[in-house]
């Protein structure tokens, strides 16, 4: 089946990206679908120099080609037993990934952002888990989540914490005992994280995904390597053990609410907003490193030893997606390759694809009067006998919103 396809025109919605072919078929490309930024990358420049049809080998878009493309010496294999193994390097640099369909979700968010080497900083980590088990885990616990790899290699989790009296600090719910705030780095030796994957809430630091649901007054978002992932417990993936975190934002009222209620911090506006941030590297740094011993419930003699770091004199960014929503929305009128992909990268990241218009954004009641005027003209052509998808070929509009919007005389 051939995958050459001759585009005629394209309509871009929050909800992704249809493509109006020449042949008069149409193919709906929806935000989270990895390959939705690429093709509108590839098609929108021509478009707005009206040299249509645009043809293009949707072969191009696959995530082995990107990911190929992306980082050079990374390959997609097929093993003998028939599974699949994300294989990067070779020799003693080599790292394997099996089932590297769990982590599709991250690699599309990397490649989305163009964010390439944060992915690979989190394999270099990912290969020093040394138990089977945890890898595993770690996977299905990514496979669940919805954060996205942050520019430095590192997962991004939420923590939730309960308010001292004072508001001074923070401390874990179940013992009270840990005292930590926004910019503390909270470690524990390794070897006292319970590896027991039936224990629920054994000895260990916790932190989990939105799909948890609140057990705290307070919520962080957390920065911890792969390399610090200990445990995660079984038939619960929403959850796991760490032996480090690092306390990089502070989420506001209205977005604990969102992630309290399991639902994802990415469908919130002002949540994706942060998150971009975050994973540029644009957050509190490290200010304080916190050591716990052991388990505070188990032991509660055990030591906590909290120790002040020098305030940085600058705080230092990583490379990454630096456009705003509102900065792509509202971008100049002229098309240039840097703006779309910059604008493009910040849609594929937010979810919201309007944002990769290279326009200034019309107020709403240009945008609704405009939309009006264009389903009475399909109106009319309707009234005059022509088919829905010769008005939607002639008008660039949407079949399904035809469909449903159009009255039979």
């Amino acid at each position: 089946m051939s995958t050459i396809i001759h585009v005629a025109g394209a309509l871009v919605s929050t909800n992704g990206v249809t493509l109006f072919k020449a042949d008069g078929t149409s193919s709906v490309y929806s935000s989270d679908a990895y390959e939705t930024a690429r093709v509108l990358e590839k098609v929108m420049m021509p478009l707005a120099r009206g040299e249509i049809p645009v043809t293009i080998d949707m072969a191009e878009f696959s995530l082995q080609a990107a990911l190929t493309a992306a980082i050079p010496n990374a390959i997609i294999e097929t093993q003998a037993d028939g599974t699949e193994a994300l294989v990067v390097g070779t020799g003693e640099n080599k790292i394997e990934v099996a089932n590297p369909k769990r982590l599709e979700k991250q690699m599309e968010h990397a490649l989305h952002g163009k964010n390439a080497k944060g992915f690979k900083r989190f394999l270099k980590e990912f290969a020093k888990l040394n138990h089977a088990h945890t890898v595993d885990e770690l996977l299905g616990f990514m496979e669940t989540g919805d954060l996205p790899i942050c520019n430095d290699g590192s997962i991004l989790v939420y923590k939730f914490l309960d308010r001292r009296e004072d508001g001074e600090f923070f401390v874990d719910k179940h013992t009270g005992k840990v005292k930590q705030r926004l910019g503390s780095r909270v470690s524990m030796p390794s070897s006292r994280v319970s590896t027991n994957r039936r224990e629920a809430c054994g000895s260990g630091l916790h932190v989990c995904s939105h799909r948890y649901g609140s057990y705290g007054n307070t919520l962080f978002l957390a920065k911890v390597s792969p390399a610090d992932v200990i445990t995660v417990p079984k038939g619960e993936n929403s959850k796991m053990r760490v032996c480090a975190y690092h306390l990089v934002a502070q989420l506001p009222d209205e977005l604990y609410r969102v992630v309290a209620n399991r639902q994802s911090l990415m469908t919130n506006e002002e949540g994706r907003k942060l998150v971009e941030r975050i994973i540029n590297g644009d957050h509190t740094p490290v200010l304080e490193d916190v050591k716990v011993g052991g388990s505070t419930y188990e032991n509660k003699d055990t030591k906590i030893a909290t120790r002040k770091l020098p305030k940085p004199k600058k705080l230092v960014k990583t490379k990454g997606v630096k456009v705003s929503v509102s900065e792509a929305a509202s971008a100049k009128s002229k098309i240039t390759p840097t703006t779309v992909r910059a604008q493009l990268a910040t849609a594929a990241m937010t979810g919201d694809y309007s944002a990769a218009i290279n326009a200034p954004a019309p107020s709403p009641a240009a945008a609704g009067g405009a939309y009006e005027a264009k389903l009475a003209k399909a109106q009319d052509l309707y009234n005059a006998g022509k088919s829905i998808r010769e008005i939607s070929k002639e008008l660039s509009m949407c079949r399904k919103s035809l469909s449903r919007n159009l009255r039979t005389k």
